[in-house]
């Protein structure tokens, strides 16, 4: 199923093949719109998606806190394509962008970026 122009549902779906990622449809369209903004912001560079949504039973296995924003539907850990997660974090971290994109969760690892759309107060780590 098609979410937006460039992401589709299967590539948020829940690593353990539990198929959770259908009962979140709309939240996860949304989460969708807010990587098309990214993308954009990056003048349309690929975007990877690493974990979407996740059951409670894989949240668990992978170590993902226990309000995972993932277990909501409302999370992406991605990777842009040509740039480090470092440059991605820092290059949204602009609070203008921030709101103008719906981006409340920011976060930079070694390997991908994580970003949210949380409800509530923002937070970067």
């Amino acid at each position: 199923m098609q979410l937006t122009p460039h992401f589709q549902l299967k590539e948020f779906a829940c690593k353990c093949g539990c198929g959770t990622e259908k009962d979140f449809v709309e939240a996860l369209t949304l989460t969708a719109q807010l990587l098309e903004g990214i993308r954009a912001h990056f003048d349309g560079a690929p975007i990877t998606i690493i974990s979407g949504v996740r059951c409670l039973k894989h949240n668990r296995a992978c170590g993902g806190a226990k309000k995972s924003q993932h277990l909501l539907g409302y999370a992406a850990d991605i990777r842009v394509k040509g740039l480090t997660p470092q440059e991605v974090q820092k290059a949204l971290s602009n609070t203008k962008l921030r709101v103008e994109l719906g981006i409340k969760g920011l976060g930079s690892y070694a390997s991908f970026t994580h970003v949210d759309r949380r409800v509530g107060r923002s937070a970067t780590w």
